[in-house]
């Protein structure tokens, strides 16, 4: 159990050729947002640094009451490498023909839906292992309760290229009530190397996500349309 916990794959994050990050590493802040309906947040690791010549950037979009879209950008490093995408899950997980991967209906559960770019020549693997941290919590809760080994966690692999200024891992991550919602998430082509737009597309509306590296602090700019195209509301950090 301690040894799976201070691994890499034991937590919810990039592994980059199976190699677990260097410790100690630094982490750097990068930006901060907290609006009406979105909240941000991006930082970067040298973690692979020293074993992979790549320093890890991750932004997280919270569309609040809704969903997270996790990006994750790797700068550096040796052509062709493998790089997994790690989340693990107190609910059992299943895949499915569009790609997505969702807990089973008629609980709660999550739903995860790699964008279109993410996609083209992923696998998705499902194991399970011990939890890193407790997943349950009742009356007679005990410390040994959080001592599981049949948490579900799935493991999205590519092998990636430097394209578009970085090799890139972009993950909608959605929790739901009672069954998983059909939603769709293409990446757009973009203007410019560090710029990276999303379409987020659900059944009454579509969002429309840019997320831009091309100043030292990452932004965001999010809009939401109706079926009409017609703007519902706008928010960017600045």
């Amino acid at each position: 159990y301690r040894q799976w916990c201070r691994r890499t794959r034991g937590h919810n994050t990039i592994c980059v050729n199976g190699k677990d990050q260097a410790q100690p590493y630094r982490a750097t802040f990068g930006a901060w947002h907290d609006g009406s309906h979105v909240a941000f947040v991006a930082a970067a690791t040298d973690g692979y640094r020293e074993s992979e010549g790549i320093t890890h950037e991750r932004s997280i979009v919270f569309v609040k009451k809704e969903y997270f879209l996790i990006f994750d950008r790797l700068l550096g490093g040796q052509p062709d490498a493998q790089v997994s995408w790690l989340m693990h899950s107190p609910s059992e997980l299943q895949k499915h023909e569009d790609g997505s991967i969702s807990s089973a209906s008629g609980t709660p559960g999550l739903l995860i839906v790699p964008d279109s770019a993410t996609r083209a020549g992923m696998r998705a693997t499902l194991s399970t292992s011990y939890a890193a941290v407790p997943v349950s919590y009742h009356a007679d809760y005990t410390p040994l309760d959080a001592w599981r080994d049949d948490i579900t966690f799935v493991e999205l692999t590519r092998t990636v290229r430097e394209v578009n200024a970085g090799q890139t891992f972009g993950v909608l991550v959605m929790p739901f009530a009672e069954s998983a919602p059909k939603v769709e998430v293409t990446r757009q082509p973009s203007s410019t190397a560090h710029t990276y737009v999303f379409h987020i597309g659900q059944a009454d509306h579509l969002d429309e996500l840019t997320v831009d590296y091309s100043t030292p602090a990452p932004t965001f700019r999010m809009t939401r349309y109706d079926p009409r195209k017609t703007a519902l509301w706008s928010e960017q950090s600045r």
